[in-house]
């Protein structure tokens, strides 16, 4: 199973560790978005690092109204949030999170851009080399 690095703002990264936030939403996700893959959380700017990880636990493909009406908690977004994300999308694609780990010392770009790694702007995949860096700090 390919690891992943997906891209998400911090004001989400926070909510994620806080236990408020345990579904990312997407317009689109890739073939390896699958049931028990590790994801490695990089947090955007101004944080810049790669500050946790969570597993998938599972996705789903979800209309617009139905997050509203059942996922806004879950999701920590607000209505006017998800009309903005999904406007030409009438779904989205729901990753649930679980086990959940927030670093105590965030890996950062400058330590990323070691192994070649160049920040997403939604997600990517774990080179090898990028992938020894993180098991040797997580």
């Amino acid at each position: 199973m390919k690891k992943i690095i997906i891209s998400i703002k911090p004001k989400y990264v926070q909510k994620i560790y806080d236990g408020n936030k345990v579904i990312e939403l997407r317009k689109s996700i890739g073939l390896s978005f699958k049931q028990n893959n590790k994801m490695y959380i990089y947090s955007s700017s101004p944080k810049k690092a790669i500050t946790g990880h969570a597993y998938i636990d599972k996705i789903e493909q979800v209309s617009k109204d139905e997050i509203k009406q059942y996922y806004l908690d879950k999701i920590a977004i607000s209505n006017e949030e998800l009309e903005n994300y999904l406007i030409d999308g009438k779904k989205g694609m729901m990753i649930w999170l679980k086990n959940i780990v927030e670093y105590k010392k965030p890996i950062t770009l400058a330590k990323l851009k070691e192994t070649g790694f160049t920040a997403p702007q939604s997600y990517c995949y774990v080179s090898d080399a990028l992938n020894l860096l993180l098991d040797e700090n997580t």
